[in-house]
């Protein structure tokens, strides 16, 4: 029963929150459903934590902060597996463009033959070799030359067109000839295991392993660097590790390819993510028995601020369980990995050697403290400046300045005194041995402070910028220091501004402050008038006229007046209401606003007890559903 009674009280409340604030249930639950969205978003959203060096509040530096050291490590998904671009960063037109044959090439079926005589004798003759490895010359007739090197072609040719051309032969020959290939044969080889494009490929004839997978897309990720395989005849010629090739420039076993051959790319050996603070953090291939230093080579090894102590973390048992080991890359170089482990590399975690000086030097801020030697407060007091200027050291309280530090042992940090004339004469006294965090505090000299200074505007005989000479000097004082007024100047009309604010003027007793600006404007002869009047504007200023007559001058109230509502301001700031029973004289230069009358509906009583009893009806038969 107690629960029913709970239930019902909280649907009679929620009866009157809907009544209330005017809403209907629907857009209550969608709003507090986006309240609910906003505070999740919000109990969600990452903070960045900023620690600030220099704060305002010196004695903020005093409590001891825990610096979390930001270690930048890369998930495992904007890792790159390393040396896969190799084969994708270099275009097959340039292979084919870039890769002349040398002498000992063999010439075979569709290579391009190109000979040429000059001298006494000119021929210029291309020719394909044809399937039958032979090329047809007129004069001449049929040549076989498949299969004969580049160098021996020339010799063939030479030796026939001698007996045709006699410019060619002889010691003292008169003409001269030159045998070079034009467009190559390709040759066949098939590309097998995990290669981005298996199959039999045409390549270029004098492709080596590697220029070989870049003309056929490369390797596969799950495909192996480490051991490329050229199979010929039925057996493996060679293996090529691409990490040599990459890391030590080892091109021994990047072994050219012929016609026929087997290019055969296994499956990777294992997959090692190496993160943080390495110079290449990668994803990388392991041959077994590889170790720890290896891996930590092929990453290019650790950057000057790495800690040799790394995490390895390892999932053991087909994902049931995982391990995570802690391994000294120094003491443990020889770290057997396994195919999945995991590297990360820590930063070494900073240490805050610093100094804060703050107060009456040029650079107040932070300065290195010498943890090799020692640091001492001349030292810092000349890096922050101030000391070594005769002019700047005036505004400096030479008689005491303070060390504030930290004391571990108490609540409150000890204070250590120093005299700066002294120090600055050299008594070695004064020149305090510094300890880290230590905070230099200089205070400024009480009697070298700036000027403070006020403006004044306008219709008196000497405007300008005036320097208070006196703690209470007055608007009066400052006003005859200028000279008086002008026979143009509006005295009741004198506008004092203060951190950009008029200032309300009573007399001309206010005493001024630093930054004070006055502006005496000429006699306006206006009244202005604005708000809800049937011309708004200026009327012309007539010390006999009353607020009556100036309202009538400007078209009289609209329709919206509330004549019992009127702001009047005056010229010098002051600001009155009109009351009902009360007239305020009208002054030059006065701004008159006539207010909006803002009107309200009278509250409906027999509709408001209908609404509360229609939601209480609908909530009680909500609660009977509910209960039975």
């Amino acid at each position: 029963m107690k629960i029913q009674k709970v239930i019902l009280i909280q649907l009679i409340c929620f009866a009157g929150t809907l009544l209330f604030s005017q809403l209907t249930p629907k857009e209550l639950l969608i709003k507090k459903r986006i309240k609910t969205l906003t505070e999740d978003t919000n109990n969600n959203r990452s903070t960045i934590s900023y620690y600030n060096p220099l704060p305002v509040d010196y004695s903020d530096s005093l409590m001891v902060y825990n610096s979390t050291s930001n270690i930048p490590i890369e998930e495992e998904d904007d890792l790159k597996y390393y040396g896969y671009d190799l084969f994708s960063l270099f275009p097959e037109r340039l292979i084919w463009d870039n890769q002349p044959p040398t002498g000992d090439y063999i010439i075979g079926t569709g290579d391009e033959v190109i000979i040429e005589i000059w001298g006494d004798t000119q021929l210029r003759a291309v020719h394909i070799i044809d399937q039958y490895g032979k090329i047809n010359i007129d004069k001449i007739g049929q040549i076989y030359l498949s299969g004969l090197a580049l160098k021996d072609v020339k010799e063939k040719l030479l030796d026939k067109f001698q007996k045709v051309y006699s410019s060619l032969k002889g010691q003292e020959t008169t003409a001269f000839l030159d045998i070079s290939i034009g467009k190559l044969k390709s040759i066949n080889v098939t590309f097998l295991g995990e290669t981005i494009a298996p199959g039999i490929h045409a390549i270029h004839p004098y492709s080596t392993i590697i220029t070989a997978l870049m003309q056929t897309g490369g390797i596969d990720k799950i495909g192996t660097l480490r051991d490329i395989q050229i199979i010929r005849n039925g057996k493996q010629i060679i293996s090529l590790d691409i990490y040599d090739y990459l890391l030590k420039g080892n091109a021994e076993n990047d072994v050219r390819i012929l016609e026929g051959d087997i290019l055969f790319i296994p499956i990777r050996y294992s997959t090692n993510p190496v993160s943080g603070l390495v110079k290449r953090p990668a994803i990388y291939e392991l041959l077994p028995n590889e170790t720890l230093n290896d891996i930590i080579h092929f990453a290019g090894g650790l950057k000057a601020n790495s800690h040799q102590v790394m995490k390895i973390h390892r999932t053991e048992n087909q994902l049931t369980s995982s391990n995570t080991y802690l391994v000294n890359l120094k003491t443990e170089p020889d770290f057997i990995l396994q195919n999945g482990d995991k590297i990360i590399v820590y930063e070494i975690a900073e240490s805050d050697h610093q100094v804060y000086v703050y107060g009456q030097v040029k650079n107040p801020g932070l300065f290195g403290f010498d943890t090799k030697n020692e640091t001492k407060l001349l030292d810092i007091l000349t890096l922050a400046g101030g000391i070594n200027d005769e002019t700047y050291l005036k505004t400096m309280y030479q008689d005491v300045g303070e060390i504030i530090r930290n004391n571990p042992d108490t609540d409150y940090p000890e204070i250590i005194k120093f005299n700066i004339s002294k120090l600055i004469s050299g008594d070695t006294n004064e020149n305090k041995l510094l300890q880290n965090w230590d905070i230099i505090l200089i205070r400024q000299n009480p009697n070298y402070l700036s000027p403070q200074k006020v403006t004044i505007e306008g219709e008196v005989k000497v405007p300008g910028i005036y320097t208070l000479q006196e703690k209470w000097e007055n608007l009066e004082d400052i006003l005859k220091r200028a000279g008086g007024f002008t026979n143009k100047a509006f005295q009741d009309g004198i506008q004092l501004y203060r951190n950009q604010n008029q200032v309300a003027l009573k007399d001309f007793q206010i005493v001024l402050m630093d930054g004070d600006s006055l502006i005496i404007p000429k006699h306006p002869g206006v009244v202005q008038i604005s708000g809800e009047v049937n011309r708004p504007g200026l009327v012309q200023y007539d010390k006999k006229k009353s607020l009556k007559d100036y309202i009538e001058n400007a078209g009289g109230y609209t329709k919206y007046a509330d004549k019992k509502n009127i702001t009047i301001i005056f010229a010098n700031g002051d600001v009155r209401t009109k009351k009902k029973l009360f007239q305020s004289e009208i002054g030059e230069g006065t701004t008159i606003i006539v207010n909006f009358e803002e009107k309200y509906e009278p509250f409906n009583l027999t509709e408001f007890t209908t609404n509360i009893a229609s939601i209480i009806t609908s909530m009680a038969t909500l609660y009977l559903i509910i209960i039975n």
